[in-house]
């Protein structure tokens, strides 16, 4: 892939295949991994509204993908409610 001008400054999965997997392909591109979680989406905003520091600010461009199971309509569709 071509450099670009977008940094990448939060990244998330549950599964640890995927972190490892994401770890290994941007090895080589000069990424921040303390900036991948693993963790539900939905505790990801529990834990930020409770105080934590888990988002970053001024964010320009959000990208998602499937399948973020709570909010998909091929999931189970109970966004935030979701445990």
């Amino acid at each position: 892939m071509p450099k670009t001008k977008f940094n990448t400054v939060f990244a998330n999965d549950i599964q640890q295949a995927t972190q490892i997997a994401w770890t290994n392909y941007f090895s080589h591109k000069g990424i921040n991994f303390d900036v991948y979680h693993l963790d539900s989406i939905v505790n990801l905003v529990k834990r930020q509204q409770m105080g934590e520091d888990i988002f970053p600010q001024n964010i320009d461009v959000v990208i998602g993908g499937f399948p973020c199971q709570d909010f998909s309509v091929a999931g189970k569709r109970l966004g935030f409610n979701s445990n």
